[in-house]
């Protein structure tokens, strides 16, 4: 499995985060971290996350619900759900 750069820069991932992590149901929120562990309930966000902490490579399969086509990624994310914040 490879990996691939879905952002440009660090601020082109918050700006895509806040558009679509921070306004999903799914957001992590620390409230609800029963086990410690600090993961979210979405695995997108989650390989995000660390993606922005370390390389800045998702694997493929992430990608590809992302839509990304080895230059941009869909602007809205394409497993949001609607939360309360919107």
């Amino acid at each position: 499995m490879s990996e691939v750069h879905p952002f440009s820069s660090g601020t082109e991932y918050m700006d895509w985060r806040a558009r679509n992590c921070e306004r999903c149901s799914k957001d992590y929120d620390p409230a609800k971290d029963t086990d410690g562990v600090g993961q979210g309930l979405c695995d997108i966000e989650t390989t995000l996350s660390l993606a922005a902490i370390g390389e800045g490579t998702i694997s493929d399969d992430i990608a590809v619900r992302l839509k990304f086509d080895g230059v941009w990624i869909v602007p809205y994310c394409p497993e949001k759900e609607a939360s309360d914040v919107e």
